[in-house]
């Protein structure tokens, strides 16, 4: 028993896989084909901005998680800092005739951030 071969899937009997000029529709000119290449270029370009709009969105949700983080770690180091200017502070004043001077103003921001910079540059 001869077996018949097979037939690609799509294809009829007797299709051709070339088609010919003839078969070509008419419509499918120089002119209708840069149109229709024009329109796919467009609608790709729009698809591109919105997923870029979309990365762009959900990576400032992720720097804005990151932020809140980082600021959550700050805030045991900065406390430990302004509880030791205020341990000091009260210690000379509680010294008589102390001889040092309380700490005050941009030196205490001077040494938060010198404390803290680490936690900062995070």
């Amino acid at each position: 028993m001869p077996e018949e071969p097979r037939q690609r899937r799509g294809k009829k009997d007797g299709e051709s896989a070339v088609k010919t000029k003839e078969e070509l529709p008419i419509n499918r000119t120089p002119v209708n084909q840069l149109r229709h290449a024009q329109a796919r270029l467009v609608v790709a370009r729009d698809r591109t901005a919105d997923l870029h709009t979309a990365w762009r969105n959900q990576l400032f949700r992720l720097s804005l998680l990151v932020t809140l983080i980082c600021l959550h770690a700050l805030q045991s180091p900065t406390s430990s800092c302004i509880s030791d200017i205020k341990d000091f502070n009260a210690m000379l004043s509680s010294e008589e005739g102390g001889s040092g001077k309380p700490i005050r103003g941009f030196e205490v921001i001077r040494l938060l951030f010198g404390e803290t910079f680490c936690e900062l540059l995070g």
